[in-house]
């Protein structure tokens, strides 16, 4: 049975490293838009992304080695499983527009908490205290970068069509925002 487990954590691993590899792409390029570096506040949060993206991939890389296992063809499946996925978020030959890259940022951290959901449920149920560990830290940071891009959302699509004619709703960002924010409270539990 162990080695049952042992594949299947050494599997889901390799999704994960394929996954925050594409990941850490993506927003890399999104960096050197000047768009993103314009702006401060996206330009922080897609830095954060990238950075802590990097360190969960070389963490779980580690993770791999100990375990016996190599991201050589194992790697190639996962990226396979992923790329569907992230594919559509990041065409990189497209040019987005700012919204897009924090919509398709909010994306990939929701799809990697999923995923980081998955590992932590695979580690608990086999008892792998070292990878438990890891996946729940990894799962620990996506909700509040979820929460910031969904939060400056508003704003980004609020500045994009600033300049357009008949002058928006300044206050739709406002409104938008508090709007967001009852929706996601209304399913907190009590």
């Amino acid at each position: 049975m162990k080695d049952i487990h042992h594949s299947s954590i050494i599997h889901y691993v390799n999704d994960i490293v394929a996954m925050e590899r594409d990941i850490v792409n993506a927003v890399r390029t999104q960096l050197e838009d000047d768009r993103v570096r314009d702006h401060p506040q996206l330009h922080s949060l897609f830095l954060e992304i990238a950075v802590n993206g990097d360190y969960r991939a070389e963490v779980f890389e580690k993770l791999i080695a100990q375990e016996g296992g190599s991201l050589g063809g194992a790697i190639k499946e996962g990226i396979a499983a992923v790329a569907g996925v992230m594919a559509g978020l990041y065409g990189i030959t497209r040019q987005h527009p700012l919204s897009h890259m924090v919509r398709d940022n909010t994306v990939a951290m929701n799809v990697a908490s999923t995923s980081y959901s998955m590992l932590l449920t695979l580690a608990l149920a086999t008892n792998h205290k070292r990878c438990e560990e890891l996946a729940l830290s990894a799962l620990n940071s996506c909700p509040k970068l979820v929460r910031q891009l969904t939060d400056v959302l508003p704003y980004v699509v609020l500045e994009e069509i600033s300049g357009d004619a008949p002058a928006p709703n300044m206050m739709a960002a406002e409104q938008a925002n508090d709007l967001i924010q009852r929706s996601w409270k209304q399913h907190e539990p009590v």
